[in-house]
């Protein structure tokens, strides 16, 4: 497998995808402000199909207090928009990031909001409910940067938990599938590996199962087209296992939003 090297625009891509946003300082005891785009995997509670939509949350941390607000200007599910105000909530630091709540919020019928946040990432995700009609599980991207990654060939198995993936939602019923630092060999490997128009189907209270026979890679390097691609989202964004096939070996990566060992 040869590489050629990568560009600048491709790493911008990949940092877009895993981090969605950047921060800047409001100068008030460290505060930061953050306007992130959101996956909302929407949840009938009498019923009904999963749905997945995009919004709008705007974050406000503030490190040195350990406080964070949270304000979703628009969610949609089918034609139901919930906007609403968190006001200040406590930052608790846990073993997978720091943890924060409120029982009540401002505006519209939310209730019972629970989130999370790991810094070194950027992962970001959060549950409420909407009056008697919805549960809502919004993540701020697809990116599973904690990571197992088994290769097998033949007898010889490999295991790393040094790379990651990623998925971005397309506008057709297609998701495009990234690899952070993804090498068949330790020595071999490349920043970011895209492949695009891979189907995706939802799965009640779940989330999405992907699947393709053969996609080529976006960047055509020797030997990176994937075969028997099949992924499976869990627990509304925060779990992922994908498996394909490539240049003769078989991958399983197993890979988890939120990682252990935060507040060590």
């Amino acid at each position: 497998m040869r590489f050629n090297t990568i560009s600048s625009l491709m790493l911008a891509a990949l940092a877009m995808l895993v981090t969605t946003s950047c921060m800047s300082s409001s100068n008030d005891d460290d505060g930061r402000k953050t306007s992130v785009s959101m996956f909302n995997f929407i949840e009938p509670l009498g019923g009904g199909k999963l749905e997945l939509t995009k919004g709008v949350t705007e974050f406000e941390f503030n490190y040195t207090k350990k406080l964070v607000s949270v304000d979703v200007k628009t969610l949609l599910a089918g034609s139901t928009n919930t906007p609403f105000a968190t006001g200040p909530m406590a930052m608790t630091a846990s073993s997978d990031g720091y943890h924060f709540s409120t029982s009540t919020v401002q505006g519209a019928r939310a209730k019972g909001f629970t989130g999370i946040y790991d810094s070194r990432v950027g992962a970001l995700a959060y549950d409420f409910e909407v009056g008697d009609a919805y549960r809502v599980h919004t993540v701020n991207n697809l990116a599973y940067m904690f990571t197992t990654t088994t290769i097998t060939s033949g007898s010889d198995t490999n295991k790393s938990d040094k790379m990651g993936f990623v998925f971005d939602l397309g506008t057709t019923g297609t998701v495009t599938l990234g690899l952070s630092s993804f090498g068949l060999d330790t020595s071999d490997a490349v920043p970011y590996l895209e492949y695009r128009g891979i189907p995706y189907t939802m799965v009640d209270g779940s989330g999405f199962v992907a699947s393709i026979d053969k996609v080529e890679d976006t960047q055509h390097y020797v030997g990176c087209t994937i075969t028997n691609v099949a992924a499976t989202v869990e627990q509304y964004g925060r779990k992922a296992t994908l498996t394909f096939d490539m240049d003769g070996r078989h991958v399983v990566m197993q890979g988890n939003m939120f990682g252990s060992n935060f507040n060590k």
